[in-house]
């Protein structure tokens, strides 16, 4: 969240959503009603978020207020991706492109890709709503083995996304072409030991890296001289 300079994450084994300091202290937890498979979280403006719920193939809006510990979302908007709702490889990360007013949505595997959804976040209730889905060309690239997370950045309108199975972010530009990478293996970045199991991914306006990894796990990349991530 740019606006609060605070980090969200979710817990799909108990529906709950986590905010967390820039050092990883955590803030509060608010329990979430409804959604039984979340998977990935992405602040859209001011109070309003989109969820990515895993087992339903779809993405709900949801109004999250500074104080509050409880939200249910069971009337929130919520937008199925049913073209591939027979497949048990599912949507694993989400993201807000402000630039494009778009959703950013990572599938696993099975295909590997990344979908871009336009005109469901700002559709008028009662009003005809046109909704735009595109395949982005950064989907394959770089021989990443899975996708668990992505991420934008808004200066400079690059993708990252996570793969948990190669243990790497990749950056990609507007045209989908790689510009870096950082290994999450040990003996790189500082890293004593590679990332078990890299599940979330964030990006700050100076650049550092925020990654999330089961057991509970939170680091922080800086960015180097010279480097894109």
């Amino acid at each position: 969240n740019h606006e609060t300079h605070t980090l969200f994450t979710v817990s799909n084994q108990k529906p709950l959503i986590v905010e967390l300091s820039l050092t990883g202290e955590v803030l509060r937890t608010i329990k979430v009603t409804w959604i039984d498979d979340m998977e990935g979280i992405a602040h859209i403006s001011g109070h309003r978020f989109a969820l990515l719920n895993e087992a339903k193939h779809s993405v709900v809006l949801a109004e999250i207020e500074d104080d509050v510990h409880e939200v249910d979302v069971s009337h929130a908007p919520s937008l199925t991706l049913a073209m591939y709702a027979n497949d048990n490889k599912g949507f694993e990360g989400i993201a807000w492109d402000q630039q494009r007013q778009r959703l950013l949505v990572a599938k696993e595997r099975s295909p590997k890709r990344v979908i871009a959804i336009q005109g469901f976040v700002d559709a008028v209730p009662g009003q005809p709503v046109a909704i735009h889905i595109e395949k982005l060309s950064e989907t394959a690239s770089c021989g990443l083995r899975d996708l668990s997370a992505v991420t934008y950045e808004p200066n400079s309108g690059h993708v990252l996304l996570l793969s948990d199975d190669s243990r790497m972010v990749a950056e990609y530009d507007a045209e989908g072409r790689l510009l870096d990478t950082l290994a999450l293996w040990r003996g790189f970045q500082g890293l004593h030991r590679s990332v078990p199991q890299a599940e979330g991914l964030a990006i700050g306006p100076d650049k550092r890296i925020y990654v999330i990894s089961e057991p509970n796990l939170f680091y922080v990349f800086k960015p180097g001289p010279g480097k894109h991530i």
